[in-house]
């Protein structure tokens, strides 16, 4: 995702689900095809290199975690590493597929309360 304007919509109007040491933003967008921004604050990693490697760990546990079922039901993902400590790949691999999870049940039940509001 690069569109400042759509990172912005996305914190400002998307839901938002916390599992430590992750914050997940998510909004629709409308097509069929989904994007992650993947963020490490500054704040916590004054080290390049380390943000760096998080981001990766983070990519590979999302590849891992079959996120490929995600891409096509269009949300826009914004996922924030708010933990202190360097992750292991193991522990990020666990909490990454809770998350898809949370955002499956979250989306699913938008989806069912928009519908049975259509009725």
């Amino acid at each position: 995702m690069c569109s400042v304007t759509r990172i912005s919509e996305v914190f400002r109007e998307g839901k938002i689900v916390f599992n430590y040491p992750f914050k997940v933003c998510y909004l629709a967008n409308g097509t069929d095809k989904s994007k992650v921004l993947i963020s490490v604050p500054k704040r916590s990693f004054k080290k390049a290199v380390q943000r760096n490697r998080i981001k990766r760990v983070i990519r590979e546990a999302l590849r891992l975690a079959e996120f490929q079922e995600f891409y096509s039901k269009g949300l826009d993902i914004c996922i924030i590493y708010i933990g202190k400590e360097l992750p292991l790949f193991n522990k990020v691999s666990v909490k990454i597929k809770n998350v898809l999870e949370k955002i499956h049940i979250h989306s699913q039940e938008n989806s069912d309360s928009a519908i049975s509001g259509i009725n």
